[in-house]
Parts: structure tokens; C-alpha cells; sequence
């Protein structure tokens, strides 16, 4: 640590600087002087500089104090020895770390350690006689849970007990020889069994199996429902005890059963039958439905959905790109950080948390920020206080509490990745709206099946976590006689879902074939994520009718002919995964993006535009496990999305010299 970063570290906070919605560390230095260094854009902040920081960090984060180094040799010249009484073995207190003032047979303490980042930072203390508690060093809830410092992240199961000893006695019981299943406890006992695994999330939701053995009572019980909800479907088992705890299979000599309660355990689920007779409440909550307030500009929206967003619901806002979809989503937005005492958690897949910030801070100031200069920014930003006043306005209430948070997918986000962070925002850092611009790009392909299934997930989510969630949807536009989306055509539900004309030809391994010419048993090259060419027979096959056109892109290297809703992966100037929607790119070429191919990649410079009928009204497309394949027309060769995961594309560049040869065929 350098001195820049001396002092007792306080908190992580947003950069003012960089944007960085966690990078800037707070330290308190020996004089009380607070000051920062933020981490990603290697900048060192004065006192002075963060200055709106102190109130927060005073008044909601308290220094951890950590055992020292006399306090922890000196537990540690205790001895382990087990629980006789219990049946705890001294194997599991080896395992664990645990120490025992007096013996096995007439314990008078127990210590168990505390740790953050598996490093050791305080004992929390069991003083036998009257069960009573303390602690050395640090033992809060915002620890790890007991014993899961021991355990590498991942694998089939992951088994939580109620207490310390609980969580020995199962360890133990369920140990077979060298084989042994992670068994953690939370540190406090139910009461905070759902905030430890709030946070620790990422690693309890990292086991395919989490098996819940809290106690056979009435608030072991209750604990574990909460808990069991905390986590994605599917995930949560619970184990049918009939005996109190697991320390009463031990006393008794039933260790044994254990094992099977494991294997033996059930799913949870929170569904159930309900007579008709009994939803009177039901009926009764319905109309109680708590509601998010709108901006001014759509209070005759608001009026019309009878008082606003309702949670537990979803809501599309569809329309044709270039109508201002993403301006008045943002205003919204900043409504509802502003004006509700709801977080928001915010899925951008066109803008980076950057640009996003600046579109909200636009509203926020009154000003569009993107009609200044950087030079002009960068000035401004570091020097009129102005900014960061409303900065802090915008991202922290009152209190110094977050108001929001967006995802930083960097261009690389795939389904699962996907919706795993958006359970992260709603579980852990209690998001109750949820915003996904636009839902195009959060699918692994325009089809109708990913659609469906993308959009069942949600519905469960909202439904289960009572939340609102947005989704903004492009169309595609229409063409022919037929009355435009951006103006007052009629839109309709198949516009949202969304491929290449019959003449694009892909690539089988032997040869070029046209697309509308594929028959099953036939091979399409797709790019895995190993960063080779895979040959492998498509998930599935569409051929769809497409009666509203096709854009045709052409210039000296490129030849694509595609339908409006279809997804085009793009290198910027910087080297970036972007993606584009036809009907976006249509609208205004940019001259500093790439196509890619194989062995190049080539500039959408002088690239003109033309919207056809597409030949006999037909459109084709696959679906591979990578996400997009390679694709050809006219001879030139292109590699196309809107079949699966976009975030491949990245890796591309690897196979451009080594498969040169496929060009020539």
C-alpha cells in the first residue's frame, strides 16, 4: 500500500472522476483526515475532494476492528480437542478452526473464528455454562458465514446448518474418507442467516445444490423459507429433519441419518393449490397493489394505469428505433430514482455506465452534456462544484444511500451471466424496479422460442420478488403500403421478435451452401468459446415470413441483406464488442465501425443503404450453442448474430489469420 493508500479503509464509493460506481476507497488517516484512491482510474482525492463523503462515512460505516496479532496468538495456543458431550471430534475442530478453553469433557469456551476473504479477523466466543456469547477482533454479519473460508467456490452441494456446532456435527456426519461435502453456518444463528447469504450470494449460489439443515422449530423454519427464496429457483433444498438439530443426531448416535437427509432433501417451492374459497385476501392485496408514481409528462399514462406501474408486473414499452424510446425511458428512470423510495437496477445494453450517467445527469442539470466538448467536460467536471453536487443528488438519497445501480456488461454478457445479475440486483441489493434497454440484446437470439422463454423467466422473477420490470423493445419498420411503426402503424407482438435473406450462403465445412437450401444432417460453422471454428448441427432452423422488407448494407467489401430486428456484432474504433439492430444502423451508418469477417475486418465507410422486398418474402436464420455464424454473399464473407450469444464475437480476432483458406472456396 503506498502512501497514498495509508490509513483505515472506510468504504468503497462511486469516482466522481472516472464514473466508477465502486472504485474510489475512502482511508481514515491517524488525524481523522479522510481521504481516497480510486482503484480503476488511479486517482488520489484530498480531503477537500471528498468531502461529501464524510457525513455517509461517519454515520452508516463504522471501522471494522480487527483482531490483533497478541489476540490471535493467543487463542490459537489454546487446544482443539471436540465436544465430548455433542460427539464433536477433534478432526472437526482441526478442520474448522476451533478452539476450546478447558477440555473436551468440561469445555468452558468455544472459539470460533470470523474471517473476510478467508483471511481470520475476530473470534466469536461460546462461554458454555449459561450459553452465552462474545467476540475478539471482528464478528458481525457482514462476515462469511462460518466455515465457508475452508471451501473453494463451486461444486454439486453446499450444506447450511444453523449454528457452529451444527455445522461441525454435519460435516463430520456426512465425511467419508477423504471425500468431504461443504457444510457452512451463518455466525448469529438465524437472525442473520439471510443477510449472510446476502452477502455472500455469489458463493452460496455457485453450488449446484444449496441444502438447507436449520433447526426443526418455528424460527428455523421461518429463517429458512426467507432464505430459500433468496435464491434462484431450483437451487434451494430443504433437509426433513425430525430431531431438533444436527447436534441431536450426533448426541444420539444417528450421525449416520444425515447423510440421507441430504440426498433425501426437497426441492422448495413457494407454489401451492389454493381453494377459490380461500383468496378473499388474495382479492383484498390485489387492490392494495402498491403503484410507482410517473413523471409529469405521462401523468395521463399514470391515470390511465390507475396511479402509475404497479409491482409485480412487466411492463413493454415498444416502439420503431429513432422514436425516442431510450429519452423518455430515461426520464423515467430518473423519476424514479428521484421521486420514489425505490432502487432501480438498470440493464443498458447500448450505453456504458459513462454514457448512461450522462444521459440521467442531462435531466438531473437541466443541460445536454453530449453537446460539450471532452476537453470542455473534463474541465468542468473537476472544477464546478455544480456537478458533483448534482452527482450526489442523483446517485445517493438523503441518507448516503445508493438509489441505483447499472450493470457494466462491457459487451460481454451472455443469457445466464444475464440473468444471474439481474437476480443479484433484486435478492442482494434489493432492487425493486428493473429496467432492460433494449430486450433485443438481452436475448441470446431474436427467435420466438428465446423469446418466450427469456420472458417466462422474468415473469416468475417479478411475480416471486414482487418487482416492476421495463423492457424496452425495438420493432422492426414497416415498408410497402403499408402504414409505418413511427407513425401510427399498428404494432404487433411479432414486430419484437426477430435474419438474412435465402440467398446468404453459410458455411458447412466442405463448402458454401445457400441458407434456404439447408436440410437436416447439414454441418454450420459457428465460433465456440474456445476461440475455434465449430462445426455443429444448428439448435434450430428458421424460416420465417418476413412481408415488411429487408435492409440491403453494400459497399465495396460488405454485401448483407437483413431483416430490420436483426442483431449486427460490430468493432469500434476501440477495438469494443458493439451490436446494433438493422433498423438502428439504417437510420445513421457510423463510419468508425467494423464488420467482421474472417480475415479482415472491414469499415461501414461509404456503405449505402437500401430497404427491399425480401426475395419470395421469405427470412432465414439458425440458432447455435456460440451465438452467430459465418455467413457469405455475393462472395464476400461476414459473421452474423441473431442465432445465440453475442459476446463471442470478441474472441474473433484469434481466427482470422489461421482460417484464411474457407474464403477460398
Amino acid at each position: 500500500m503506498n502512501n497514498k493508500q495509508n490509513g483505515v479503509f472506510i468504504k468503497h464509493v462511486s469516482c466522481m472522476k472516472c464514473g466508477s460506481s465502486d472504485g474510489l476507497a475512502l482511508y481514515k488517516q491517524e488525524d481523522g483526515v479522510v481521504n481516497g484512491w480510486c482503484w480503476v482510474c488511479e486517482t488520489y482525492f484530498d480531503e477537500d475532494q471528498v468531502e461529501e463523503y464524510k457525513e455517509i462515512s461517519n454515520n452508516n460505516h463504522k471501522e471494522r476492528k480487527m483482531i490483533t496479532e497478541e489476540e490471535l496468538q493467543e487463542v490459537q495456543s489454546l487446544k482443539q480437542t471436540g465436544w465430548k458431550e455433542r460427539r464433536i471430534s477433534k478432526v472437526a475442530d482441526e478442520r474448522y478452526g476451533v478452539y476450546t478453553k478447558g477440555g473436551a469433557s468440561d469445555p468452558i469456551e468455544r472459539y470460533y473464528p470470523t474471517s473476510i476473504d478467508d483471511d481470520i479477523i475476530g473470534y466469536k466466543i461460546r462461554i458454555v455454562e449459561g450459553k452465552k456469547f462474545s467476540t475478539i477482533g471482528y464478528a458481525k454479519s457482514d462476515t462469511q458465514m462460518f466455515g465457508q473460508r475452508l471451501f473453494p467456490a463451486g461444486g454439486r452441494f453446499l450444506c447450511i446448518a444453523e449454528g457452529e456446532e451444527s455445522a461441525l456435527a454435519l460435516w463430520q456426519s456426512l465425511k467419508k474418507g477423504e471425500y468431504e461435502t461443504p457444510v457452512i453456518s451463518p455466525t448469529s444463528g438465524t437472525g442473520s442467516l439471510c443477510k449472510q447469504i446476502k452477502e455472500n450470494y455469489e458463493y452460496v449460489t455457485s453450488f449446484e445444490k444449496v441444502i438447507f439443515f436449520m433447526d426443526n422449530d418455528e424460527p428455523g423454519r421461518k429463517a429458512t423459507e426467507k432464505a430459500c427464496k433468496l435464491l434462484p429457483p431450483g437451487k434451494a433444498f430443504v433437509a426433513d429433519m425430525k430431531l431438533k438439530d444436527c447436534d441431536e443426531y450426533t448426541k444420539k448416535g444417528r450421525g449416520s441419518e444425515l447423510r440421507n437427509l441430504m440426498f433425501n432433501a426437497e426441492r422448495f417451492s413457494p407454489a401451492g393449490i389454493v381453494a377459490l374459497s380461500d383468496t378473499w385476501d388474495s382479492m383484498v392485496n390485489k387492490a392494495n397493489t402498491v403503484k410507482v408514481s410517473l413523471p409529469d409528462f405521462a401523468k395521463t399514462l399514470e391515470e390511465m394505469n390507475r396511479g402509475g406501474f404497479a409491482l409485480g408486473e412487466i411492463v413493454n414499452i415498444v416502439a420503431p428505433s429513432g422514436v425516442g424510446k431510450s429519452s423518455i425511458v430515461n426520464r423515467f428512470v430518473h423519476h424514479f430514482l428521484k421521486n420514489t423510495p425505490y432502487k432501480a437496477g438498470i440493464v443498458s445494453l447500448e450505453a456504458d455506465p459513462g454514457e448512461y450517467i450522462e444521459n440521467l445527469m442531462t435531466i438531473e442539470l437541466g443541460r445536454n452534456l453530449s453537446l460539450m466538448d471532452d476537453s470542455e467536460k473534463v474541465k468542468e467536471y473537476s472544477t464546478n462544484r455544480e456537478y458533483a453536487d448534482a452527482y450526489k443528488r442523483l446517485t445517493r438519497d438523503e441518507n448516503g444511500a445508493e438509489r441505483g445501480y447499472i450493470i457494466d456488461h462491457q459487451g460481454d454478457l451472455v443469457d445466464g451471466d444475464l440473468k444471474e445479475k439481474i437476480e443479484y440486483l433484486v435478492r442482494v441489493l434489493d432492487c425493486k424496479i428493473i429496467l432492460i434497454d433494449p430486450l433485443t440484446l438481452a436475448l441470446s437470439s431474436g427467435d420466438n422460442e428465446d423469446v418466450d422463454k427469456f420472458m417466462s423467466w422474468l415473469l416468475r422473477l417479478v411475480k416471486r420478488e414482487n418487482i416492476l420490470a421495463i423492457n424496452v423493445c425495438h420493432v422492426r419498420k414497416n415498408s410497402g403500403e403499408k402504414k409505418a411503426n413511427s407513425t401510427g402503424g399498428q404494432i404487433h407482438e411479432e414486430d419484437v421478435k426477430g435474419c438474412v435473406d435465402g440467398s446468404t450462403e453459410f458455411f458447412t465445412g466442405k463448402e458454401w451452401k445457400r441458407i434456404d437450401e439447408w436440410v437436416p444432417g447439414d454441418m454450420v460453422a459457428s465460433v465456440n468459446s474456445n476461440q475455434d471454428l465449430l462445426y455443429e448441427s444448428p439448435m434450430q432452423y428458421l424460416a420465417l415470413d418476413c412481408n415488411e422488407g429487408m435492409y440491403h448494407f453494400k459497399n465495396n467489401d460488405i454485401d448483407m441483406l437483413v431483416s430490420g430486428e436483426h442483431k449486427i456484432p460490430l468493432i469500434d474504433k476501440n477495438g469494443r464488442l458493439v451490436t446494433y439492430i438493422a433498423d438502428q444502423l439504417a437510420d445513421n451508418v457510423p463510419c468508425d465501425l467494423m464488420v467482421l469477417s474472417l480475415d479482415n475486418k472491414f469499415s461501414l465507410n461509404n456503405c449505402s443503404v437500401t430497404k427491399v422486398n425480401a426475395p419470395n418474402n421469405m427470412k432465414y436464420c439458425f440458432t447455435t450453442s456460440t451465438g452467430m455464424f459465418l455467413a457469405r454473399r455475393n462472395g464476400r464473407v461476414f459473421i452474423t448474430g441473431n442465432s445465440g450469444s453475442i459476446f463471442q464475437v470478441g474472441m474473433i480476432n484469434i481466427l482470422m489469420m489461421r482460417d484464411k483458406e474457407i474464403l477460398t472456396l
